[in-house]
């Protein structure tokens, strides 16, 4: 995580330094420390998807190497690249890596809790996440017989009520018309 928050502080660096901002009104750019704080932290969520990556391979039983190149390519240049540029990508893939790890490896009802509550943060992220968080829900199901699935289905309902709600105060009646302002009067 330190090499991967190392790595996103020199890029952050290097987009001030580099690219820079002329007028003091971009927020990623027109501060030094701003800028390393920001990509620093992006670089340690990318970085995570790749620990994570290798712990799950590891536990998995492949060999260090193979463990090592799965979370490389886990944490390669198609995340890294969306994830500095303040996507969701990291944040999502971070929540998608944790989610399967704990309901794979986890003990007890904190596992499968837990579990849940990054895959109800997804569509919070984005909408297109949603495909996400029903594939933890599948995942859960399928480990059905190690975790506890009640756990999961309890704070997977409260996620769904909470952003049903944010759906609804956003967007109003749930349509498929309602990103777009709802039916027509």
């Amino acid at each position: 995580l330190l090499i991967g928050a190392a790595i996103g502080a020199g890029i952050g660096f290097s987009m001030y330094r580099f690219v820079g901002c002329r007028t003091g009104a971009c927020p990623l750019t027109a501060n030094p420390w701003l800028a390393m704080a920001i990509y620093g932290f992006i670089g340690a969520m990318v970085a995570g998807v790749g620990a994570i990556a290798f712990r799950i391979a590891v536990l998995e039983g492949l060999s260090t190497v193979s463990a090592l190149v799965a979370g490389l390519v886990a944490a390669g240049p198609p995340l890294a690249a969306y994830g500095l540029h303040i996507y969701t990508e990291a944040a999502s893939t971070l929540a998608l890596f944790a989610a399967y790890a704990l309901l794979r490896f986890g003990r007890g009802a904190p596992s499968p809790a837990l579990a849940a509550a990054l895959a109800c943060a997804l569509p919070f992220l984005h909408p297109r996440m949603a495909l996400g968080s029903i594939a933890i829900a599948f995942a859960a199901f399928c480990y059905r017989g190690r975790v506890s699935l009640p756990a999961f289905a309890a704070v997977a309902a409260l996620g769904m009520t909470a952003y049903g709600a944010f759906w609804m105060t956003i967007f109003g009646l749930p349509t498929a018309l309602g990103t777009y302002g709802g039916l027509p009067e």
